[in-house]
């Protein structure tokens, strides 16, 4: 990195420094004053609600990134361009584009830290929020967990365990249903390869029903073999998908994984596709964002930081605004999913391109 580049990254630096923790904490106090009574009926301790907190910011930083790495190039030109500096750079040849690259370059930094997060620990760290305020604060126990695509799940009296086929849980496999008494001894054991949901019914494929003989104190176990059989269960598809982390919430190689095996198994993956492009693809909004800006600036010429302060806002809402559209048109199967993910960084991309393309070229 040549001392002009060192030069403008310190300039991208120390407004970064500034507006991502100014952003975080200003996200953080509104979500401390939407929960603070909660917390403070459920009487939770101080530190459980600070490591609340405290693992739902790693999320937070992963949203306003891009927004706040938009924003430190705007103000870092703004700063640059009050000083002169931006015309001192031009009169000894130092090109616009040039410029504009280094700053895009320093935010595709940022954007491939925030992936590399997002794929190893924010998706956990999210969940144990989750876990943490279903628990403690709503003082709720777990029904159930979801691991690696196998379904844990117990009721009342009965246990669950299957692989889920798909994101609504109607179809599953390789099921086992135990069911038990008061003192926990087994009363059935069903199992089967597997099993549907259809008006209020499963429907078991290739299975046995276990079944201790009632009144008996030996234990005698009688068994049942079939190839289809129709049961009714107090659970169903509901409390399963209640106890699924949202494709939102995943971590972006197991939403890989999970992508495989639906597509393999003959179901639609759009929403995890969905998710999975739209986790790899949201960072980089800052880069197209900060494209966009700095052409808009550099054809404006010299101005105020609150004008790249505007500007930034204003990009930020329409991004947003246009990426939640086009996400929600891929989610509801009307756009695919990578195109839907690509959408806004295409529009906006190309919005910079013709406004660099009518000033310089």
């Amino acid at each position: 990195m040549g001392i002009f580049s060192r030069y403008l990254l310190r300039h991208f630096f120390n407004m970064f420094v500034l507006i991502m923790p100014g952003l975080t904490g200003t996200y953080l106090l509104v979500e401390i004053a939407e929960r603070l009574n909660n917390i403070i009926e459920a009487g939770v301790p101080f530190k459980t609600g600070a490591l609340y907190f405290l693992l739902i910011t790693p999320k937070t930083i992963f949203e306003l990134a891009p927004v706040a790495a938009m924003m430190s190039g705007l103000l870092a030109v703004m700063l640059l361009a009050r000083r002169n500096e931006i015309i001192a750079m031009r009169s000894i040849g130092i090109s616009v584009l040039k410029i504009i690259r280094c700053f895009l370059f320093f935010a595709a930094v940022v954007s491939f830290a925030m992936l590399v997060a997002q794929t190893i620990f924010i998706p956990k760290m999210t969940r144990s929020a989750d876990v943490l305020w279903q628990t403690k604060v709503k003082k709720e126990p777990l029904k159930g967990m979801l691991k690696e695509n196998r379904l844990f799940y117990r009721s009342e009296r009965t246990i669950w365990t299957a692989e889920l086929l798909d994101s609504n849980a109607k179809t599953l496999k390789d099921v086992y249903i135990i069911n038990f008494d008061d003192k926990y001894g087994l009363v059935r054991l069903i199992g089967a390869e597997k099993a549907r949901y259809s008006k209020g019914i499963w429907t078991f494929s290739n299975g046995f029903i276990k079944t201790r003989t009632q009144g008996r104190s030996d234990g005698n176990i009688s068994v049942q073999i079939f190839s289809s059989k129709e049961m009714k269960f107090e659970e169903g598809p509901e409390e399963f998908t209640a106890i699924q982390t949202p494709p939102s919430k995943v971590d972006i190689l197991s939403l890989f994984k999970n992508i495989l095996r639906l597509k393999a198994s003959g179901y639609p993956a759009d929403e995890q596709e969905t998710a999975f492009w739209a986790q790899i693809l949201y960072p980089f909004l800052g880069v197209t964002l900060l494209w966009l800006g700095m052409t808009i600036l550099f054809r404006q010429g010299k101005g105020s930081m609150a004008v790249g302060l505007g500007l930034g806002l204003t990009l930020s809402f329409a991004a947003l605004v246009s990426w939640d559209f086009f996400i929600t048109l891929a989610k509801t199967s009307v756009m695919p999913p990578l195109l839907a993910a690509l959408m806004t960084h295409i529009v906006f991309a190309g919005a910079g391109y013709v406004v660099f393309k009518k000033s310089y070229v």
